[in-house]
């Protein structure tokens, strides 16, 4: 896997912010709900370049699996102290699929999603909101979008971002630091940053097995299958225990 190869527009992006961000602000600013204006006023730091950000490039394996996270059992089980992202650019598998930007402000963080930045003069894309651990609730939540300019304000898409945010903290993931032009093997793939950037590269264990010795387990959330066929994911708390050593199948065998 080539890095530029797949996020070219993507690395330019989190290598210098978003140009034209004022014109993306206006447009947000034109849409019919009354308390869209004074929200991103506030968050316009999101269209800025942050070189505070720590730039992450996620596998389509990690994007697959964060969607079996329900939704509610993050309101329920997370909060600002298990969420230590401050600032964070993800660059999706592809420039298709876009990027996510993501700013801490206290006890909420506020996201932009870009996608097709493929077409990037045609047919940009892009959802803005904030989630808040206090109220455990979106800014804009699903029966406060608008009629029109539903791209900006899209439900389903600020739910994706806070799955995988939350994936990346507690999933079953890989992650390996890549810095600028370097070369790496995970599993089959080979990865090259032929960027500029340092570049973290998060891949999914989901279908991999594990063989480890004993161990004591700390207390953490688990992704646990529920629902039809034990095809979703729920995230819930297990308290510290002591594990013994085990061959693990894979998740997705072990279904």
């Amino acid at each position: 896997m080539n890095i530029l190869k797949t996020n070219k527009i993507g690395v330019m992006l989190a290598k210098s912010g978003f140009t034209g961000g004022n014109k993306m602000i206006n447009e947000i600013k034109k849409t019919p709900h009354k308390d869209l204006t004074s929200a991103f006023t506030v968050n316009t730091n999101l269209l800025r370049h942050n070189p505070k950000s720590k730039i992450i490039r996620v596998s389509k394996s990690v994007i697959d699996a964060c969607k079996l996270i329900d939704i509610e059992s993050i309101r329920e089980n997370i909060d600002a102290s298990n969420f230590n992202f401050i600032s964070l650019f993800v660059l999706l598998d592809n420039d298709k699929s876009g990027i996510i930007k993501v700013e801490r402000y206290g006890g909420d963080f506020s996201f932009v999603m870009i996608n097709n930045l493929n077409d990037y003069v045609a047919k940009l894309e892009y959802t803005f909101n904030t989630y808040s651990f206090i109220s455990k609730g979106f800014y804009i939540e699903k029966d406060e979008i608008p009629e029109e300019g539903g791209d900006i304000v899209n439900y389903e898409k600020s739910v994706f971002v806070v799955q995988l945010l939350t994936y990346l903290i507690f999933g079953d993931i890989t992650e390996k630091y890549l810095p600028a032009k370097a070369k790496t093997q995970i599993g089959s793939t080979r990865i090259f940053n032929n960027s500029n950037l340092n570049i973290t590269f998060c891949d999914s264990l989901w279908k991999q097995r594990i063989r480890v010795d004993g161990f004591k387990v700390s207390g953490h959330f688990r992704l646990q299958a529920c629902g039809e066929g034990w095809m979703k994911r729920k995230l819930i708390w297990i308290e510290e225990y002591e594990k013994h050593g085990y061959n693990r199948m894979a998740t997705v065998e072990m279904q």
